[in-house]
């Protein structure tokens, strides 16, 4: 089964046939996957100015840019995922979810059926499915805290037990034959 959270814990959104690329709708998931929601719509209205390229992985297509590898701006499709995550953001605000604390936990797009074209034009025409769930995560403060309060509590019985060391020394007895 999946690691997904449940219908109470996340929401989620569908994007079906959609008129965009599958290869570059699955360059921007793997972008977008594991990040808070406010920054991954930062990241498209940025692919969208053409200000940050996404990094395409596979493929030789891609020239490069500067700062990384491979990369193009899939205008189109960074437009369609951002009007996904618009949505999933409302769905989430719905469900009386804090939107500064969403995560995308899942984002996946796939190939849908192609339908010939009809007319002059031939061949099939491209559409793809993309799917978004998010949850709320605590903030990294509180997890930092935590972390500190966990080292903390280690130092202090290391202390403690190098105190108990040095009061009561162990003593050798002596075997009689």
């Amino acid at each position: 089964m999946t690691n997904y959270p449940s219908e109470q814990e996340g929401a989620r959104a569908f994007g079906r046939y959609l008129p965009i690329s599958t290869k570059h709708s699955v360059e921007i998931c793997n972008a977008l996957r594991y990040k808070p929601l406010l920054r991954a719509e930062i990241i498209l209205q940025d692919v969208l100015d053409m200000k940050k390229a996404i990094a395409f992985r596979k493929g030789r297509e891609a020239p490069h840019k500067p700062g990384m590898g491979p990369g193009k701006y899939p205008i189109k499709a960074a437009g369609a995922i951002l009007n996904i995550l618009k949505s999933v953001e409302k769905n989430a605000v719905s469900k009386n979810m804090d939107q500064k604390n969403l995560k995308i936990v899942h984002i996946s797009a796939s190939k849908a059926s192609r339908p010939m074209r009809y007319g002059r034009v031939r061949g099939h025409s491209k559409k793809t499915h993309v799917y978004v769930i998010v949850a709320e995560f605590a903030k990294k403060t509180d997890l930092s805290n935590k972390k500190v309060d966990q080292k903390t509590e280690k130092k202090e019985i290391k202390n403690v037990d190098s105190k108990i060391q040095k009061q009561a020394p162990i003593q050798k007895m002596e075997v009689k034959k």
